[in-house]
């Protein structure tokens, strides 16, 4: 299994078609993107259930040879541009759930899995398989993301609050770095070395250079979600108050910024940017029973179940 990371712009315009399109309805899921998509030039194909793609996808990374990976709740799945394929692992080794949330690739080509109420398991590159349990220091709960910080130590976001792995197990972060033990579901190391993580329903983050972390006093929602935008945009998915950046190059956006630039409709359970600017957003709820939107300037056409703006 080869480095996993996370995947670029080119590469993420293939994933989003074939989330797009496993969700799609049959008489959508032939259908190529019209030219305001962003899909000009590319040759499309689509997948559904029935062709093999996994549903319940939550996340998804791609390694150097192009490979998908994708995190279900059906198990751990590859995508090579053909087929999909479910994972084993090698014989012995049990896997304490197949019900998957959240993966990460690490720097000797193994992967870090994050399960739905079954802790944290790493795989590694030769397919073997170590469990870590509450044993181990992972609390019970949802682990809903991975990180890494600027000093290279693994984290993950788990119900019962965030976990540092100390190359044995997993610990709680020391009372000196700010958080409180609250629910925890996402994590984000931006490219200026600022950590960012959702705590307590709240936004924090430990300012590049700095050991602890700093509130910001924005509340959100549970299972919000962050992602940064090329230009350095740090923006923040909420599914009940919509989509909105939060911080730029220079710090956080002042509170009329952020309420000027929020985006009401846009309740997607996460962002993802393409190295053109353009954001993507899987969409739930009666918002997204067309699905994919796509706001070119002012306007905005529905058509599958994703949004994108650019």
């Amino acid at each position: 299994m080869p480095l996993l990371s996370s995947f670029p712009g080119h590469a993420m315009r293939a994933l989003l078609l074939v989330v797009l399109f496993t969700l799609a309805p049959p008489g959508i899921a032939q259908q190529h993107p019209s030219p305001g998509t962003g899909f000009t030039g590319y040759h499309h194909t689509a997948w559904r259930a029935g062709q093999g793609a996994p549903g319940d996808i939550w996340d998804i990374q791609q390694d150097p040879n192009g490979t998908l990976w994708l995190a279900t709740g059906s198990g751990l799945y590859s995508f090579d541009g053909h087929r999909f394929v479910r994972q084993q692992t090698n014989a012995g080794a049990a896997q304490p759930s197949l019900n998957l949330v959240t993966l990460r690739g690490d720097r000797s080509g193994g992967l870090w899995l994050g399960y739905y109420h079954a802790g944290i398991a790493h795989l590694g590159s030769d397919g073997t398989l170590r469990s870590y349990q509450r044993n181990e220091g992972v609390p019970p709960g949802v682990v809903s993301g991975f990180a890494y910080d600027s000093n290279g130590v693994l984290w993950a976001a788990v119900d019962e609050g965030l976990r540092r792995f100390n190359g044995t197990r997993w610990e709680k972060p020391p009372a000196s770095m700010g958080l409180p033990e609250r629910h925890a579901h996402w994590l984000l190391n931006d490219s200026r070395g600022r950590f960012w993580a959702l705590v307590g329903q709240k936004v924090w983050f430990i300012p590049t250079g700095d050991a602890a972390f700093v509130p910001t006093g924005i509340e959100v929602s549970l299972m919000a979600t962050l992602a940064e935008s090329p230009s350095g945009e740090i923006w923040l998915a909420d599914r009940r108050r919509g989509a909105v950046p939060i911080a730029d190059a220079n710090g956080l956006l002042p509170a009329a910024e952020r309420q000027a630039r929020l985006l009401p409709d846009v309740l997607a359970s996460r962002l993802h940017f393409t190295s053109d600017g353009a954001m993507w957003a899987p969409m739930r709820g009666a918002a997204a029973s067309c699905g994919c939107c796509s706001t070119a300037s002012t306007r905005c056409a529905w058509s599958a179940s994703m949004f994108r703006r650019g």
